[in-house]
């Protein structure tokens, strides 16, 4: 079985113009390659993607999470569909 997958087309970032492979943007001169066009992709990847990332823990939010889980769990649905009286 042979699948063809489609080449992804790169775009450039800032103005959105197709990329060649140089190491700066053809139509706007965004640097492409270094320390600050990776970190340029990291924060466009987290606003595109941000579970790639991972998400930073919270102790305030998983705390908060537990208790939802523990109201719903314990006492909406025990009411809803708990035994009739």
């Amino acid at each position: 079985m042979s699948e063809t997958f489609a080449r992804p087309v790169l775009t450039c970032p800032d103005c959105q113009a197709t990329l060649t492979g140089e190491p700066a943007c053809a139509a706007c001169g965004l640097p492409l390659q270094g320390p600050r066009a990776a970190r340029l992709w990291q924060v466009d990847l987290h606003f595109k993607e941000p579970w790639l990332l991972g998400f930073p823990f919270r102790l305030g939010l998983f705390a908060l999470d537990l208790t939802l889980i523990f109201v719903v769990i314990g006492i909406v649905l025990p009411l809803f569909f708990g035994p009739r009286a």
